[in-house]
């Protein structure tokens, strides 16, 4: 037990007399109410609000999160990087792993599919064996074969 707890011997642990009684009155009669709102239900409601907006000279009734989603695709297309990257941890959740696109990933002549190319990746992500046909040196120099 750690010193500070040791000066004062109630700490934590007050008299029987001061204690909660089993079976007697609330000591917080009224409590939460049920159903009581927090933030996440107060912006779910807010995101699900339906609001009227311009698409195109277009009057249209959308939810303020699909208009917020729309913002973030045409954001996302103007190239805004963090905009990218936030469409892209949404739909990750979504995805299976084995939803990947499909056809044949080629990265320094090693097909990525490869049984060999996944063993490798494999021991070098464990860190279990150095292996040199894979290091970045080895990357550099096949490249400058090029």
């Amino acid at each position: 037990m750690r010193q500070g707890l040791l000066r004062n011997p109630n700490y934590r642990q007050p008299p029987k007399e001061h204690q909660f009684k089993k079976g007697g009155p609330s000591p917080n009669p009224s409590g939460r109410p049920k159903n009581s709102e927090n933030i996440g239900t107060i912006v779910d409601q807010e995101l699900n609000r339906v609001i009227t907006v311009f698409v195109n000279g277009n009057k249209m009734r959308r939810t303020v999160r699909e208009a917020l989603l729309d913002v973030l695709i045409d954001l996302a297309m103007k190239g805004n990087q963090r905009a990218i990257d936030l469409i892209l941890e949404l739909t990750a959740e979504k995805r299976k792993p084995d939803d990947r696109p499909r056809g044949r990933m080629v990265i320094d002549g090693y097909d990525v599919d490869s049984p060999e190319h996944q063993a490798r990746q494999a021991r070098r992500d464990k860190g279990t064996c150095y292996d040199p046909e894979f290091s970045w040196v080895a990357l550099r120099e096949r490249n400058a074969d090029v």
